[in-house]
């Protein structure tokens, strides 16, 4: 039988999310990490850490997408909140005329350039450090 991890979706789990069983997609240890702190709250960390597979020393399954996992599990809000609000705080500074760094990934985009002239010449991406 399996189980679904409360926090991510994950519906493959060999045991009951309890007992200090931690999921190998999410790396929520139940009884632990969810004492003091909510599923949602946990979900959106993950998704503020990139949804990484947590159990890297056997990797995730063939296929396994995190975002489609997420949907399938009825947890989607939190993963659209976490974009509208990413995407509205780039929107913001780009319009407020200068944009601090932002930084995805390995990526960061700079520009000091006004919103109304950005172009692909005034706007540069560097590998980050």
């Amino acid at each position: 039988m399996n189980y679904t991890c409360p926090v991510c979706g994950y519906d493959k789990l060999i045991s009951p999310p309890a007992n200090y069983h931690i999921c190998p997609s999410c790396g929520t240890e139940f009884e632990y990490d969810d004492f003091a702190t909510s599923h949602d709250l946990l979900l959106k960390q993950w998704i503020r850490e990139g949804m990484p597979w947590h159990k890297t020393r056997t990797g995730p399954p063939p296929g396994w997408d995190p975002v489609v996992q997420i949907f399938q599990a009825g947890l989607g809000a939190a993963l659209i909140e976490f974009m509208a609000r990413e995407a509205r705080q780039s929107y913001e500074a780009i319009t407020l005329g200068t944009v601090q760094p932002y930084v995805s990934g390995s990526i960061k985009l700079t520009t000091n350039a006004p919103a109304h002239q950005l172009s692909t010449q005034n706007c540069f991406a560097f590998a980050s450090s």
